[in-house]
């Protein structure tokens, strides 16, 4: 999980207005550490919220340390940003940087070209980090199934989906979320092709107290 500055002493304690618009902790639980687009809702001297309908309701903290801006940050500004925690485990945007390009950016557009970086069970995820930034949704009801691949209610081995080539289409489901549509299984990965696990980045640490 990103490494989050700690929040200061300035920042506001949650009046009975603000704590009603926060946004649920268990809610945003699936998304920690992937990039998400929202934007600004509110802004005030170091310290802001952020939102995102589209994933989770209410309202998520932002503070000027994880921000990295072409300009001062207002209301209604695009953004991209990470859910991470802070020190006490609180839920927190972490790298608030310009939008980038999402999936759903590409629906209708046709196929694509990307990996599928894990699967588990009847879903998993599809990437195309040339193309758009984030995960893609992909359930096996819209994969087309290879020959050799056991008759439902039976499911292939998560070895044959998970670190393979892939073409697909974006689409959306009945909730208007992106998903990966008509997903044809390629070649698997060959070990330089593997993506790499990043490093995890230094953690922060507070400042010295006053001799």
């Amino acid at each position: 999980r990103p490494a989050i500055a700690a929040r200061p002493a300035a920042a506001p304690r949650s009046g009975a207005g603000d704590a009603s618009s926060r946004a649920d902790p268990a809610q945003l639980r699936p998304y920690v550490g992937k990039k998400l687009r929202g934007e600004i809702r509110k802004w005030k001297g170091d310290w802001g919220f952020v939102v995102c309908p589209d994933k989770f309701e209410g309202d998520l903290f932002a503070h000027r340390d994880n921000l990295t801006l072409d300009a001062e940050p207002e209301p209604g500004k695009q953004v991209s940003f990470l859910i991470g925690e802070d020190a006490k485990g609180r839920p927190t945007a972490a790298e608030v940087t310009e939008p980038g390009v999402q999936a759903e950016d590409f629906v209708g557009s046709g196929p694509m070209e990307g990996i599928i970086r894990s699967w588990k069970k009847d879903w998993g995820f599809i990437v195309a980090p040339e193309a758009f930034e984030g995960d893609l949704f992909c359930h096996l009801d819209n994969v087309e199934r290879l020959p050799h691949w056991p008759e439902p209610p039976d499911r292939p081995d998560p070895k044959e989906l998970a670190s393979h080539h892939a073409t697909f289409e974006v689409t959306t489901d009945r909730k208007g979320r992106p998903c990966a549509a008509s997903v044809f299984v390629g070649e698997p990965l060959d070990e330089s092709e593997l993506p790499a696990q990043p490093a995890a980045p230094p953690a922060r640490r507070a400042p010295a107290p006053a001799a």
